[in-house]
């Protein structure tokens, strides 16, 4: 049976991934018996379309579909829990290019499906009709974004701090800037437009250039990918690494009594360097697979409050059940107020020295890379001949990708060439 999710939902190129007819039998799969989805979705071009289909086959299935319009990823977890809805989907593409798209299911408590949930949904998927093609318009509820805005009024009063925002042209583009006003900062702003086909184009998290060149003399900087759920953090124009703002957070947190447990979660890329930091404070790292559907599961199971990965990502729990930039952002710009910057509050924490590298594959190497145990078998190979180095190897849930991430103080550039002889000898073996 088909699996339509990756690592982040359902992902790919608009037109031949995630199509109308996707996005119409997910609905029927999610509607059935009656029930409430919440439907949001970033700026993108094709994202009215997709939305009016997704409506359109909760509709068709018996079921009530709620139109949150443009807002972050978490609103939609966030009024899928408020609602009372069954599931929430997000239409939306993550830090992908603006010819991308993608739908991220959340359950009725705002979590990201299971593995097993998200088989059902897939079985449930292929037994739906085809979309027809003819669908009204689904309407949006505009309460939505003023209620959001309320409740992100409650997290930070920032007395006048400096701030720079970069949207990206994503789903920040109106609750970023409105809310870091509200809170008291004094704000520049830039690619705050409705414009969804410039969609994380040279701009938003995964270009933090952009900032690094403009907002030099900001003391403080965020940048937000296309839906809103990745965070790049800038002081003066210095991007701050994921892994240092993670463990600021956790030394903040633990500061103020608000950290549960002593624990904090990560994933398998996060910095052994912060691994050591932590311990070093008296805090300990647990971690998950890569994916915040991941770390949300661990933290749920652990019952802790704080995770992050070294992609951007950060999982406050005291105030968000998924990822949310903005409201990432707020906590990092009160925490600066009361600490100081990130670079001086962490200066103990000596993060060790990452490498990476993409090889692009096929989907029939990736499946029977899969079925050889490649990842495993070559990540074994490598620290056992390395053991001075940590090296992980994964293939990515969202591009077809292989990945190979290298944690090293020394000899990087030779295990990087034997990763890729072991990755010619075993494609060579595919074919």
């Amino acid at each position: 049976m088909q699996n339509f999710f990756g690592t982040d939902g359902i992902r790919g190129e608009y037109g031949k991934t995630v199509t109308e007819d996707v996005a119409y039998k997910l609905g029927g799969a999610l509607g059935d018996g009656g029930n409430t989805v919440v439907i949001g979705r970033d700026t993108r071009l094709s994202g009215a379309s997709l939305t009016d289909a997704l409506a359109e086959g909760i509709f068709d299935a018996g079921g009530n579909a709620i139109n949150i319009g443009i807002l972050p990823t978490n609103a939609t977890a966030y009024f899928t829990r408020r609602l009372d809805a069954d599931f929430g989907v997000m239409i939306s593409a993550s830090h992908n290019p603006p010819t991308d798209n993608g739908l991220k299911v959340f359950d009725r408590y705002g979590f990201k499906l299971s593995e097993a949930k998200q088989l059902e949904i897939s079985r449930l998927m292929t037994e739906q009709r085809g979309f027809s093609g003819v669908c009204p318009p689904c309407s949006v509820w505009t309460k939505a974004q003023e209620i959001y805005l309320n409740e992100l009024q409650t997290i930070a009063r920032l007395n006048g701090i400096e701030v720079a925002l970069d949207c990206g042209y994503g789903a920040s583009y109106i609750v970023a800037p409105q809310i870091f006003e509200l809170a008291g900062a004094k704000t520049t702003v830039f690619h705050d437009k409705l414009e969804g086909g410039k969609i994380n184009l040279r701009c938003g998290a995964t270009c933090p250039e952009f900032l690094a060149a403009k907002a030099k003399d900001s003391p403080l900087a965020f940048s937000y990918d296309g839906d809103a759920d990745r965070l790049a953090v800038l002081e003066y124009g210095v991007a701050v690494e994921a892994d240092r703002v993670f463990y600021a957070l956790a030394k903040y947190f633990e500061q103020t009594n608000t950290l549960s447990r002593g624990i904090v979660a990560g994933t398998i890329l996060t910095n052994v360097g912060v691994e050591k930091a932590l311990n070093d404070i008296g805090l300990q790292l647990i971690r998950s697979d890569v994916g915040d559907g991941n770390l949300a599961a661990l933290m749920k199971q652990k019952g802790i409050n704080l995770g992050g990965e070294e992609s951007g990502h950060y999982l406050l729990f005291d105030y968000a059940t998924s990822s949310d930039a903005v409201i990432n952002s707020l906590v990092v710009a009160s925490m600066v107020l009361k600490t100081g910057y990130i670079s001086e509050f962490t200066k103990e924490l000596k993060l060790v020295p990452v490498s990476k590298i993409d090889l692009v594959i096929t989907q029939q190497q990736k499946e029977k890379l899969i079925k050889n145990n490649f990842a495993r078998t070559a990540a074994v190979k490598l620290n056992s001949e390395f053991p001075q180095a940590r090296t992980v190897v994964r293939f990515s849930g969202t591009e077809p990708k292989l990945r190979f991430f290298v944690e090293t103080n020394e000899n990087a550039e030779k295990i990087i060439e034997k990763a890729k002889k072991l990755f010619s000898a075993a494609v060579d073996k595919t074919e």
